[in-house]
């Protein structure tokens, strides 16, 4: 989770797709199921509790939304 966050942040404003956060923080050799981005991504916004809304999802990629004072 602490990875994909700092990747998020490295890459805010980027639209990331399944593959580039597996590529990236699993390895390009991970062979498991694609979902596993989708379960660590809600693990992270549950954590982040009410800055869980920056980061954005749709059935193809992600994004953190760095317009905010947070980052």
């Amino acid at each position: 989770e602490y990875q994909m966050l700092i990747y998020f942040i490295d890459n805010k404003r980027k639209i990331l797709s399944r593959d580039q956060l597996l590529d990236h923080i699993w390895g390009y050799d991970y062979y498991g199921d694609q979902r596993i981005v989708d379960t660590y991504v809600k693990k992270l916004r549950k954590k982040l509790k009410e800055a869980a809304p920056y980061i954005r999802t749709d059935r193809k990629s992600t994004r953190l939304n760095s317009s905010h004072h947070w980052l």
